[in-house]
């Protein structure tokens, strides 16, 4: 669905990065979702909604959410709600080079390369580093690799 990085936020505007966010959301409680819709409608609502992301300041946001209680009367409990959807849809994982090394590793050993070449590749002394430190599989991956193994 969403399988590109933009680095500088693309033609996104604080609405569409919102939806975007919330549609990631899954299990959800209905408060929870009805608190989503709630946050969309009030950002259609405003010029804050339609600003492009990579020209947003933070002293934008906290402006409107000032504006929304004092202007327009909104209680806390709104404000509060608002800010909780808002923050989480700004924030984005910190990706650092040793956060690479692990994908890296990851992903080499998921393609079969050999445990020996990729612990000699990634300067490890030790296997077990390699394969339980840097090495990350899921339930999915378990399941293609039997699937493979069994020949299904």
């Amino acid at each position: 669905m969403f399988n590109q990085i933009v680095s500088n936020g693309g033609n996104h505007t604080v609405l569409s990065l919102v939806e975007k966010y919330v549609s990631l959301k899954i299990g959800v409680r209905h408060n929870t979702r009805a608190g989503y819709k709630t946050v969309r409608n009030i950002l259609k609502k405003y010029l804050f909604g339609d600003k492009r992301i990579d020209k947003v300041k933070l002293s934008d946001a906290k402006a409107w959410l000032i504006e929304l209680q004092q202007v327009d009367g909104r209680d806390y409990s709104s404000v509060h709600t608002i800010r909780g959807v808002l923050r989480p849809a700004f924030q984005m994982p910190k990706i650092t080079p040793h956060v690479c090394q692990h994908t890296f590793c990851s992903n080499m050993a998921k393609s079969g390369m050999n445990p020996k070449t990729l612990q000699y590749i990634m300067g490890h002394s030790d296997i077990s580093v390699t394969l339980n430190t840097y090495t990350h599989v899921d339930f999915e991956d378990a399941q293609s690799e039997l699937q493979r193994v069994v020949g299904e």
